[in-house]
């Protein structure tokens, strides 16, 4: 740049400056679907390591399309039958066996969700695990996602 600006080499210099920020905004926004993740803290059933770990994995699986819970095109919620959470999901079940998984779909607010509960810690990772991989391996994630 010379020692003294024109106001042509300004005005370069201003328009590289604006793509250059709207090109890294363009790429802070996911593009596609936006999922939440959110699990119930206050139960030891979800609020433990396995859980954690599992929740790492769908969370990888989800990459980009990851954003917090109210700015979400579809929310998963992670709990056990018991907790307040899984209360406004329909059709709970109740758990004979253990290490057993439910994933029940569910519209809150007409906004998509799935609820990943079961009767034990081992149930609900395995459940984490399920939509990681469902997640993982389809194109789309809400495909992977999607529950009739």
């Amino acid at each position: 740049m010379p020692r003294k600006a024109t106001r042509r080499t300004f005005l370069k210099l201003s328009a590289a400056a604006a793509s250059l920020s709207a090109a890294e905004f363009a790429h802070a926004i996911p593009a596609g679907p936006t999922i939440s993740v959110v699990a119930d803290k206050n139960s030891a059933m979800t609020n433990n390591e396995q859980v954690t770990w599992a929740m790492g994995k769908l969370t990888q699986a989800l990459g980009n399309h990851l954003v917090p819970v109210g700015r979400a095109t579809f929310g998963v919620v992670i709990a056990p039958v018991t907790s307040p959470m899984a209360s406004i999901f329909p059709y709970l079940p109740t758990f004979t066996k253990p290490e057993t998984i439910a994933l029940i779909p569910h519209t809150i607010e007409s906004i998509p969700g799935l609820l990943v509960t079961g009767s034990d810690i081992r149930g609900i990772t395995y459940g984490v695990l399920e939509l990681a991989e469902r997640v993982r391996l389809s194109g789309d994630p809400l495909t992977g996602l999607h529950f009739a």
